[in-house]
């Protein structure tokens, strides 16, 4: 064999385990970044629950009925009606309808060419967002892999 093609399979074989060598630590980083996002996922889970634990806590019936006790003085209902004057004059009270104060910056109402140009732009600012997200939905749906690819390799 001669001296030439020898050097050549030498250079092919160091190229190849660079190679080897580069592809094994590109897998390893790609690891490490998957077992980062699933223990941000567990962690995220977990939260998850907390907070949903915390919710139904909250939105217990219990918890609600003493804090209408607490708050609105009221009773549950089977105690609520037993015809004395005391009660009769607190439902009163609560019946009346209340007073509520004349801001004067609130009174008025905006001139009619007014109105519709502020709904104009409303609906405006609404079909842009429509027009936007039919965008990025169906013409170029690639617009978040393209910015996952590129948040991945920065």
């Amino acid at each position: 064999m001669s001296l030439r093609l020898e050097f050549s399979l030498l250079l092919i074989a160091v190229l190849l385990a660079l190679a080897t060598v580069n592809s094994n630590h590109r897998a390893r980083k790609l690891y490490t970044v998957l077992e980062a996002e699933q223990k941000r996922m567990r962690d995220l889970d977990v939260e998850w629950g907390q907070l949903r634990l915390e919710q139904s806590t909250w939105a217990a019936h219990g918890r609600i009925e003493k804090v209408a006790r607490e708050r609105l003085h009221e009773r549950a209902a089977g105690r609520a009606c037993r015809g004395d004057r005391a009660s009769d004059t607190r439902k009163q009270a609560l019946m009346r309808p209340l007073a509520f104060p004349v801001v004067p910056c609130f009174d008025q109402s905006l001139p009619p060419w007014r109105q519709r140009f502020v709904l104009g732009l409303l609906l405006l600012g609404f079909g842009t967002l429509v027009g936007r997200s039919l965008y990025l939905q169906g013409i170029r749906n690639d617009f978040w892999a393209i910015r996952a690819v590129r948040a991945m390799s920065g």
